[in-house]
């Protein structure tokens, strides 16, 4: 989509609604690459260009008018964003710029382009294009496959341990408390929403840059860890074989498809490693915590009643270490993947 002609109001800008009060902040975009609008308080005038869908804004020129507190501060957050190269894509029948850390939206004023777009923001499923194009095709499919290997993990579980004597949820519980599980779950949810929910609130946070990177980093180290490491502990048979590599095979490489072919690209940061390292760190520190009190632990290298407290310490050092090796070869491909589509 061309955004020149057109013309769009903010209604949420890095995540947070606009403010009532007042006209919303605008912008619009001229043929000749010029911008012109307003923040609500002061206005805005400048240039742009659009990269592929890397739109960049600047340098803007701006009236120095005094407004009320709540709206000038809003105008320091909608400064703030515009000042970055976003992400440009259509959500249903909205704008979403996306900074890498946050997402704006903005409705279209006057007559769209595109013919049968609407111009009324909504939070629900319903906002989901119509158009299902590759994209949403894939991630549908590949969410299908997870959750089909989720839940079939599932059920072997429970059966496993009421053969043993335990009971149900004591299965369920120790379902999900390995990594496996959890980032398969996170990655199955995250292409659920993509295809069917990407206008609802959940789906616009998973929509964003950084979440889509840091689901991505977990299911390819689930995927590396178990090829490498735990793949040779056991020998799966049957249907435990058919969960064991949906979910340490297939989906890691589906997820991973879906991130290079499908997801925007140019807007991660060095700065985002820290976030990306905190469930891991959490999951480890939790793991090695509730271990002696159940007398169990899902993975070999975090059972301290073996091991010992500095081994696992070391352990979880070392995997922190593995991740965020792994977040700068993310960023590392994310730009690689962003050179490559301009």
């Amino acid at each position: 989509m061309s955004l020149s002609g057109t013309s769009w109001e903010f209604f949420e800008i890095a995540g947070i609604p606009v403010e009532d009060g007042g006209a919303p902040p605008s912008i619009a975009f001229s043929d000749e690459g010029r911008v012109s609008g307003s923040t609500g308080v002061n206005r805005l005038s400048g240039t742009f260009s659009l990269d592929g869908d890397h739109l960049t804004l600047g340098p803007i020129a701006m009236t120095r008018m005094m407004g009320p507190p709540n709206l000038a501060e809003q105008e320091q957050r909608l400064t703030a964003v515009l000042a970055k190269v976003a992400i440009m894509r259509i959500a249903g029948p909205n704008l979403e710029l996306d900074h890498g850390d946050s997402v704006s939206r903005l409705r279209m004023v006057g007559d769209p382009p595109m013919a049968g777009a609407a111009a009324e923001p909504t939070d629900g499923w319903e906002a989901v294009s119509p158009d299902w194009g590759p994209d949403k095709v894939f991630a549908l499919v590949a969410a299908a496959i997870g959750w089909y290997a989720l839940i079939l993990q599932l059920v072997l579980l429970v059966d496993r341990l009421d053969a043993e004597g335990e009971a149900w949820f004591t299965a369920v519980i120790r379902f999900f408390s390995f990594f496996t599980i959890l980032s398969n779950l996170i990655a199955a949810l995250s292409l659920t929403v993509a295809a069917l929910g990407a206008a609802t609130p959940i789906g616009r946070w998973f929509n964003r840059a950084i979440p889509q990177a840091g689901v991505f980093m977990y299911i390819a180290v689930t995927g590396l860890v178990y090829t490498f490491v735990l793949a040779s502990i056991w020998e799966p048979d049957g249907w435990d074989l058919v969960a064991d590599s949906l979910l340490h095979y297939v989906m890691p490489a589906l997820f991973v498809v879906y991130w290079v072919l499908f997801r925007p690209h140019g807007t991660l940061d060095f700065a985002h490693i820290p976030r990306w390292l905190i469930f891991p760190v959490a999951y480890g520190i939790y793991t090695m915590i509730r271990g002696p009190f159940v007398d169990w632990y899902p993975y070999f290298f975090l059972d301290v009643e073996v091991r010992g407290y500095a081994a696992v310490l070391a352990a979880i050092l070392g995997l922190a270490l593995a991740f965020a090796v792994a977040g700068f070869a993310v960023i590392g491909l994310d730009s690689f993947l962003a050179r490559r589509r301009s």
